[in-house]
């Protein structure tokens, strides 16, 4: 028997004895307290409990409408709070990189090596530690530990094997160089503008050979478990191929759903972006800092596209209660910091490991797309070929780590803090001399922001739903206020993540600006992010009526 110990969201902590079959629970476990699905976290504990024994060394909810029984692929997988297949993507130069279609795969392993801050699991209503006491003890700390941990579902339940073959299925051709939107040079009208028909013609001339891969995206986006096949014992040299093809399979769904916006086919560019959130989802579990910064891109491409869909077209119903699910289960995971947590943890066990072979070290930090001063290199291969074992970095590492853990005890804003730790403990190694720490704590500074404004996109769309549901309710018309949504769209105004207070929202004409102060923790009164300074909105600016 293996003993398994859960703490529900909800606060409530229960355990319990099990006989796993093949590795995993082999029936559901709920909550005693709030009925919370618990068979994820207990398989979770259970591939932990495996591997060490094998290897020594706040959350909004949606009011009157009950969340049905999602679609499966068979009837034996278990209800769960992660439906891993439910994605910022298009507002800074940096972001906009991910849109390139050429992502090689030495870029996506010298890009593991960024590094991010750990949030924890509980609502950020509760008031309570993110982290709970000792947890981190709880963690894997070597890569066969880190593999048991990102657990693979039973045959036949995961969603990876189904979007392998949508991934296999895109026709992308010469797509970026064409005047195609987001994948190509083409420029999207302004939100609110009418597109194009050389535009439309182009957009439906490339979708059109993509419709199996769009097909068999959404039959991926029923399941409830993902796990890609990465090989995580490799450490830092592990190979994530899925990602590029993830993010071009992304970019196409947005695509769609632009299309089907502008066609005024509402309930398809809603299917669309349901698709889209769902892929982006898929990533939540998985342990590397590379995939949760994609996975944030997907997400905030997935709030530009929905502020031109309201503008264009009308949701249906039922499609505005499936989009605020999945909105809804993305922001609590994201309130956790379920994904961002795993890629620091994922991190940490890498970074262990490196730093016991120096010989993979030596690979990163002669890796050409590695940005660093050439004295600062030449200082980190001087101390790797001293063969000196790295010992006093390993200590420092692992003080470092466990000083973000604390810090990550605060929920946001608070959480943001550890972006101001992870530069201090840059400088701290910098004044010890620990020269390789270079390669293993640059990044760490950026992870929570990044984290924060993932947060921030996801309320907002929970809420652009919302209040797209108010609209059909009450004669067209928009909410004076945001608190005019609870209880029956929302239980409360969403909070901002950059300073608790509600998100702002604004009526402006017969439509409206929704927006969170973003990063710079500035309100711009709705100015749109650009650079470091802005906002992060999402603004209707002619709502489409009921007759469009």
């Amino acid at each position: 028997m293996i003993p398994v110990k859960i703490h529900c969201g909800c606060g409530q902590k229960y355990a319990f004895d099990v006989e796993p079959s093949g590795g995993r629970m082999s029936e559901t476990v709920q909550c005693p307290a709030c009925g919370a699905d618990g068979t994820t976290a207990a398989n979770e504990s259970i591939a932990l409990h495996l591997a060490a024994n094998s290897n020594p060394a706040s959350a909004l909810f949606i009011r009157a409408t009950p969340r049905e029984a999602p679609i499966r692929p068979t009837a034996t997988v278990a209800q769960g709070r992660a439906r891993n297949v439910s994605g910022r993507g298009i507002r800074n130069k940096w972001r906009s990189k991910w849109l390139a279609l050429g992502l090689s795969v030495s870029l996506i392993t010298i890009a593991l090596l960024a590094k991010v801050v750990i949030p924890g699991r509980v609502p950020r209503e509760t008031g309570k530690p993110v982290v709970a006491p000792g947890r981190e003890e709880r963690f894997p700390q070597t890569l066969a530990e880190l593999q048991a941990w990102y657990v693979e579902p039973p045959k036949g339940e995961n969603a990876a094997a189904v979007y392998d073959r949508g991934f296999k299925a895109l026709e992308i051709g010469s797509a970026r160089s064409s005047n195609l939107p987001l994948l190509g040079k083409g420029q999207l009208p302004p939100c609110g503008a009418p597109m194009a028909q050389p535009m439309k013609s182009a957009l439906e001339a490339f979708l059109k050979p993509n419709q199996k891969a769009l097909q068999i995206l959404a039959q991926g986006a029923k399941y409830d478990h993902c796990r890609y096949p990465v090989d995580l014992t490799l450490g830092y040299d592990a190979v994530f191929a899925h990602l590029p093809k993830l993010n071009q399979a992304d970019v196409l769904l947005q695509m769609s759903a632009i299309f089907h916006a502008e066609a005024n086919q509402g309930e398809q560019a809603a299917n669309d972006l349901l698709t889209s959130l769902r892929l982006a989802h898929s990533l939540t579990d998985e342990p590397s800092t590379l995939s949760q910064l994609l996975r944030a891109d997907c997400v905030a491409r997935v709030l530009t596209v929905l502020e031109r869909t309201v503008n264009r077209t009308r949701l249906p119903a039922a499609a505005c209660v499936e989009l605020a699910k999945a909105f809804q289960e993305m922001e609590v995971s994201e309130a956790h910091g379920d994904g961002f947590t795993r890629a620091l943890v994922g991190e940490h066990a890498m970074s262990l490991a490196a730093l016991a072979d120096s010989r993979q070290l030596s690979r990163a930090l002669s890796a050409p797309d590695l940005k660093m001063r050439s004295d600062r290199r030449n200082e980190i291969t001087a101390r790797l070929r001293t063969g000196v074992p790295l010992a006093a970095e390993r200590e420092f590492y692992e003080a470092a780590f466990r000083r973000l853990v604390a810090a990550r005890e605060e929920t946001f804003p608070g959480r943001l803090r550890a972006d101001e730790l992870g530069r201090q403990l840059l400088e701290e190694a910098a004044s010890k001399e620990l020269v390789v720490l270079d390669l293993l704590l640059p990044s760490l500074s950026q992870r929570t922001t990044a984290e924060a404004e993932c947060l921030a996109c996801l309320r907002l769309g929970l809420t652009a739903v919302a209040l797209e549901r108010f609209r059909t309710a009450h004669a067209e018309q928009y909410p004076a206020l945001l608190s005019e949504l609870a209880p029956d769209y929302l239980s409360a105004a969403p909070a901002d993540p950059f300073d608790s207070h509600c998100l702002r929202y604004q009526q402006r004409g017969a439509g409206y600006v929704l927006y969170s102060i973003g990063p710079d923790r500035q309100d711009n009164s709705g100015q749109p992010k650009n650079g470091k300074t802005g906002d992060i909105v999402l603004t209707v600016v002619t709502p489409a009526s009921a007759g469009k």
